[in-house]
């Protein structure tokens, strides 16, 4: 199994220290990054990423279990004595477990994707185990229909102040009437929140792991440790078969009412998320053909940017992207599956 992990000179370096000094060493580490994460406006939105790193380290170094649990637990107690027993409480439900797991799944060798859906899971459910906690520790109401109702009053107080300032600055009204409508597409989505919220989560959450799988790869391969790498993403395919997701999903919306009571309302509001997950399922899928072109015809970095921004802010580009992600299983876009000795440098089975 020659994917499986190795560990190079400078982590068996490391590793000559013995568990606890160098368990020690990283609960330090931790408890620093998490308060850096914290208090440090922009470093700490990247810091937060890097935090399950130590844990990771510590894992697929000795593979014992109990120390890492012990990592996690001290840097927990640090950090419950310098921020309080509440940023103690989110760090374990929040980044420990997700440097636990991930460090699980990198130690016995499995690969990258079953790695990020792992930490995905944890965390989603470390994500419901803390908002639960707080709302149940400090009596905060972290319910959908109070956020619905705070980010609804936020916006409405936006739109109340912006348009009586382009009234007094003179703006003509056909500008105004397209600020208003502006608004109220976004009170629109704020209202379809709770509607999206499960599959929402997920999606965050998988993308979450995803950065951090690649932090802690980065840092494992800059200490001679082989982690299992992701294909290249301009070779990512979905199978035709996912495509019974999105049939399964518009079924379920159109057959059931979403405002019936009982079975027929939680049927609609299954196939809502259903629609959801696949649909950014097949629009990822579309990027990795964009991606794919962009590499045959070497489009420039710059350029690349350029119209990356655009498919993610202009709706006609991502409508575009998301039609030739539902295609491409269909015609393979890409000749991937005709491509002569494609099974050794690119991703030409179906996922």
């Amino acid at each position: 199994m020659s994917a499986m992990l190795e560990t190079g000179g400078r982590l068996k370096a490391l590793g000559n220290l013995n568990k606890t000094v160098f368990g020690a060493l990283l609960s330090g580490i931790l408890a620093v990054l998490f308060m850096l994460s914290v208090y440090v406006p922009v470093l700490g939105a990247v810091m937060m990423f890097f935090c399950p790193v130590p844990i990771v380290l510590m894992h697929v170094r000795f593979r014992d279990a109990k120390y890492t649990f012990l990592v996690v637990l001290v840097s927990s107690t640090l950090i419950g004595i310098f921020a309080g027993p509440l940023s103690a409480v989110a760090f374990f439900l929040g980044l420990g477990l997700q440097g636990i797991s991930l460090g699980g799944a990198l130690a016995s060798g499995r690969s990258a994707g079953f790695a990020i859906v792992a930490c995905a899971l944890v965390i989603l459910a470390s994500t419901i185990l803390s908002m639960f906690t707080i709302d149940r520790l400090m009596g905060v109401n972290l319910s959908m229909d109070k956020m619905v109702e705070t980010f609804n009053a936020e916006v409405v107080k936006l739109k109340t102040a912006e348009i009586e300032a382009l009234k007094k600055a003179g703006t003509p009204a056909d500008q105004i009437a397209e600020r208003e409508k502006y608004y109220d597409q976004i009170i629109v989505m704020i209202k379809a929140m709770p509607v999206f919220f499960p599959m929402s989560l997920f999606m965050a959450s998988l993308i979450s792991a995803f950065i951090n799988y690649k932090a802690a790869a980065e840092v494992l391969r800059r200490l001679n440790f082989e982690a299992p790498a992701l294909p290249d993403f301009a070779t990512w395919k979905l199978s035709w078969v996912y495509l019974w997701g999105l049939i399964i999903g518009l079924f379920l919306v159109n057959t059931f009412d979403a405002k019936a009571p009982g079975l027929a309302g939680y049927l609609n509001l299954a196939g809502k998320n259903i629609n959801l997950a696949f649909f950014f399922a097949f629009f990822i899928n579309g990027l990795a053909v964009t991606h794919h072109f962009f590499k045959l015809y070497a489009v420039n970095t710059a350029l690349r940017i350029f119209l990356y921004a655009m498919i993610m802010l202009h709706p006609l580009f991502n409508s575009l992207v998301l039609v030739t992600g539902v295609l491409d299983p269909w015609f393979d876009v890409r000749k991937l599956e005709r491509e002569p000795g494609g099974d050794d440098n690119q991703l030409t089975k179906e996922v």
